[in-house]
This record gives structure tokens, sequence and C-alpha cells, in this order.
């Protein structure tokens, strides 16, 4: 709820590094449709114990006093301190992954991707049942990389079903999914989609005796050679 008395549907939820006040902070915001600057949650201020004196204009944030800049909307703007030097080693694989099923033939692709380094894993499975997911998502991820911190699904069936919120709660994992009939809000994994289904498409008009599965491997390369800003690992 904004100053307006507009109500606003956060679209995602995202750890964002920065330097304020001069320490590294993570914040936690929600992103919405709209053009709003960032705004501090009640919760957040108070976990922080902020102490506004408006007489000043000036907080104190984390044990610091800062002078506050006043924005042309009547907003207070807190400065975010400039730097080269910001680590964002707190930002680690596997905080977010992203998944989605592709149908090719008589078979579906299961794309799982993480969302801050990009690295893709993509296997074929034969059935899009929740419990076929679970145990690809299991095998070929976690029982790698390690839990997830988050998942992030469209609405389909097999994401939103019973077993998978199960599983999800017994790892602690945070369920997500997108908008009905909002592929964009997913768009990492429909750029995979795409790149995937092209490159298969071709490979198997050149190699027409070699295995589906090898072919799906073999177009990690093609990603390398475009450069497209992806690092992927494929299983058949």
């Amino acid at each position: 709820m904004f100053g307006g008395g507009t109500r606003l549907k956060s679209v995602g939820e995202y750890d964002l590094p920065m330097c304020m006040v001069g320490g590294q902070v993570k914040l936690k915001i929600g992103v919405v449709d709209s053009d709003i600057p960032l705004l501090l949650s009640r919760s957040a201020m108070k976990k922080e114990e902020v102490k506004m004196d408006l007489e000043n204009d000036t907080a104190i944030i984390i044990g610091k006093e800062v002078s506050l800049n006043l924005t042309s909307s009547g907003h207070y703007c807190i400065p975010i301190d400039k730097t080269e030097t910001l680590k964002v080693e707190d930002i680690t694989m596997s905080e977010k992954v992203t998944i989605d099923l592709k149908q090719y033939k008589d078979r579906w692709i299961l794309h799982m991707i993480d969302i801050w380094s990009t690295y893709t894993v993509s296997i074929f499975i034969n059935r899009k049942k929740p419990t076929n997911v679970i145990e690809a998502l299991m095998k070929n991820w976690v029982g790698i990389f390690g839990v997830m911190g988050a998942l992030m699904s469209d609405n389909g069936g097999e994401f939103s079903s019973d077993e998978m919120r199960e599983v999800a709660s017994i790892l602690n994992v945070k369920v997500c999914s997108t908008a009905r009939m909002s592929p964009y809000q997913d768009g990492l994994c429909e750029r995979v989609h795409a790149i995937t289904d092209i490159v298969l498409i071709k490979l198997e008009a050149e190699n027409k005796k070699v295995e589906s599965g090898s072919l799906l491997s073999w177009q990690i390369r093609h990603r390398i050679h475009c450069k497209c800003g992806m690092v992927s690992a494929v299983t058949s």
C-alpha cells in the first residue's frame, strides 16, 4: 500500500547487496510493476532500530547518524554509498532456482537454472507428473549442489502439487510462482527453452543416428560459442 492508496502486487522477492551508511547490507526487496522509489518497510526499520529526527532531517541507522534527503514527491531518501569493492559472496549458488518443463516430441525437458549464476541443468523426463519432477530435481540438483533456498516456477500442476509443496516443506525451501499467463516473469527459463529447441532441431537434422540425450548435451557447446551468458550441465 502506497501514499495514494494504491495496492501493488509484488512480482518477486530478491536479496539486493548494497553499501549503506558505511556498512555492507543485504536488503530483501519486493519488485512491483510501477515507477516508485525503493521503500523500507516498518518492520525492517524497527529491526535496525532506526530513529528519525524529523526536525533536523536526520536518522540513526545501524548506529550511525545519517542526513536524509527529501525527494520531489515528499519521501525521505537514504543515501546509498558508492563503492567499487562491494562483495557479493553472501549471494551463493542455489539461493534461488527456477525450474520449468518444455515438451520436446514425446518427452519433456526439465530445465533447472540458478538465477544468480545462470548455471543450468537440463534433463529429459518421460512424464510431467510431480513424482517425476521431484525425482529429477532431487537427483540432478539437490543431490549435487545441495538444497536451494527458494524454488520458482509457473503454476503448472506438476509444480504446484501437494507432493511438491510437501517436499519443499520438509527441506525448508520457499516456493515461489509466477502470475498466471505471465511467462515473461520467468524469462530466464523461456530463453533457455528457445535456444534448446532451435539447437536440438538442427542437431537432429545433421545427426540422425545419435540419441537425443547426447544431442541435448552437445548443445552446451553451442551456448558457449554463442556467448549466451549461460553455463550449463545436461543429463540424459
